[in-house]
């Protein structure tokens, strides 16, 4: 027809025949990050993506999910990091992909993946690329060999470069050689911002740290670049009433972080102090012991004194008591042999009267003898005697 309209029967026609034939219907599903099927489809939506990319929690059907559990080796998609690198002048892909790995609980091979892209392309940014300082410490904080302390200097290695350099117009890169760009002041302090931020997910990654780990590190190489420099309570009474939500978010992580570990550590004093209030009572009933015991121990020494001093008096009188004895008893033998050797010669004498016929001689010799012998006996068994002999 002249305007080019169908017949009603055509029309009708192709109706049936496009319900005879769905397939002319359908169409592709809409390409996403979350729905590559490879690493390198992945990639190259991230290319696409740049400016727009915000962190996304995959869940567990996901295709990139399953993508980024398999082993990569990423040097194959290094002209493609570098064109990511060289557009994304803000570095805001190594945050979101990091912040992407939190959100999503990313776990061993997985998680590996995405911090490697993230650092690669940290590392090959523009401002960046050719500083092999900031290289070897992204490298560090990548693996077993990270920790706070190389991570505060990569920090302030970053502020120093975006500093010093950042002003400098960009140098141009093989990707994109005839393009030179220049960040705004607000631009640089984003990308100083994202890199510092790269770098601090990159360890803490490493290291799996909790809130608190984070919270210490940021107060001490972060936040403390911001200290209020007016100490005046009422100076900063709007801005906080009127902060933005997130950042009332991240004060009342920050907060909660301090007030539990304050209060834990409130706990351990007063814990510590009633072991000390224990420790002190216990102690002064020890030096009492101690006093007493040194009392008790001076006591005793004195009785030990006495003692030895009573022994040894006795010991002396003993030995003095033995000396006599044993005097007396020699002067006793000598005295008893004495005698007995008399006697004897008197009872010979007796026996020689008795052979010449005078019994009554003998008789005398006999009895004087026997006397002698008597008295000897008698000495030997009394009790100690005199010098005379005679019983005390």
């Amino acid at each position: 027809m002249p305007n080019g309209t169908e017949p009603h029967g055509a029309t009708v026609s192709n109706r049936k025949s496009a319900v005879a034939n769905p397939k002319k219907r359908t169409t592709k599903p809409k390409r996403t990050i979350t729905n590559a099927d490879s690493l390198e489809a992945f990639l190259q939506e991230l290319f696409e993506s740049i400016g727009k990319f915000k962190a996304v929690e995959l869940s567990q059907s996901v295709r990139l999910r399953a993508v980024l559990m398999s082993a990569a080796d990423l040097s194959e998609f290094d002209a493609l990091l570098r064109r990511i690198s060289a557009r994304d002048l803000r570095a805001t892909m190594p945050v979101e992909l990091l912040r992407m790995a939190d959100l999503s609980s990313l776990r061993d091979v997985s998680r590996h993946t995405v911090a490697g892209i993230a650092a690669r392309l940290l590392t090959l940014h523009p401002l960046f690329v050719d500083d092999q300082e900031l290289g070897e410490a992204v490298g560090t904080a990548l693996s077993d060999r990270a920790d706070a302390t190389s991570l505060g200097l990569l920090v302030a290695h970053i502020r120093k470069i975006v500093a010093y350099e950042g002003k400098a117009v960009l140098k141009p890169t093989e990707h994109e050689p005839k393009k030179k760009t220049s960040l705004t002041l607000a631009e640089l302090e984003t990308l100083r911002d994202n890199a510092v931020g790269a770098a601090i997910l990159l360890t803490a990654s490493s290291l799996d740290w909790d809130r608190d780990n984070m919270v210490d590190f940021l107060a001490e190489h972060v936040w403390s670049a911001y200290r209020p420099t007016d100490d005046r309570s009422t100076a900063y009474r709007a801005q906080l009433v009127s902060a933005h939500p997130d950042a009332r978010r991240l004060a009342a992580i920050a907060m909660a972080s301090t007030l539990q570990r304050l209060t834990a550590a409130e706990s351990k004093l007063d814990a510590a102090e009633r072991r000390a209030k224990a420790a002190n009572t216990r102690l002064s009933a020890l030096e009492e012991e101690l006093k007493e015991a040194t009392k008790r121990i001076a006591e005793l020494d004195m009785a030990l004194f006495d003692t030895r001093h009573e022994l040894q008096r006795t010991v002396d009188a003993h030995h003095g008591e033995r000396m006599r004895e044993s005097t007396e008893f020699k002067q006793l033998r000598v005295r008893s042999a004495r005698v007995v050797t008399t006697q004897v010669d008197t009872l010979g004498d007796a026996l020689d009267a008795l052979e010449h016929g005078h019994p009554q001689v003998a008789t005398e010799f006999i009895k004087d003898s026997v006397q002698a012998l008597q008295k000897t006996l008698w000495t030997l068994r009394s009790e100690p005697h005199d010098p005379q002999g005679e019983p005390a």
